[in-house]
């Protein structure tokens, strides 16, 4: 019986102390920049293009910082810790990204996913192997479904 199964990818863009979150057109909540990949597409080819689309800032990834099952959303999340190839670049969001910031780590948001706080924690623990975690919690539209309207 086939079934919709779903990579996304989600990237930790750090700057001296802080990380790059995204806000999209469709909910009024900051998230790790990210997305889901296109048909043919590898992990890596996927999180250089969306980053580079939708903020465009070139990146280089320095290494997968874990992987997290989505089994309520039929979904795999693939963290990669990566580098902007020019430090001085600015994020510049388009498409379904509306706004673009740097947080502190010990800051994020109050309208921040309980999912992305557990992968920025993954991040700040700099633990030498990949974490697979297996993450619960139903999907953010579910529980915030009139934010942003």
């Amino acid at each position: 019986m086939p079934h919709d199964f779903k990579i996304s990818v989600n990237a930790i863009i750090p700057r001296e102390g802080e990380v790059l979150l995204v806000k999209r057109s469709d909910r009024d909540m900051w998230r790790l920049p990210g997305g889901e990949l296109a048909l043919g597409e590898t992990i890596d080819e996927a999180i250089i293009k969306l980053i580079h689309q939708k903020l465009g800032l070139t990146i280089s990834i320095e290494r997968v910082i874990g992987l997290y099952s989505k089994p309520i959303q039929n979904e795999l999340v693939v963290l990669f810790l990566v580098k902007l190839m020019n430090k001085r670049q600015t994020p510049k969001p388009s498409g379904n990204y509306v706004a673009a910031d740097y947080f502190p780590v010990d800051k994020l948001p109050d309208n921040f996913p309980d999912k992305n706080y557990e992968r920025v924690e993954d991040y700040k623990e700099n633990y030498k192997d990949v974490v697979i975690r297996t993450q619960m919690s139903a999907p953010s539209s579910l529980k915030f479904p009139n934010l942003g309207k």
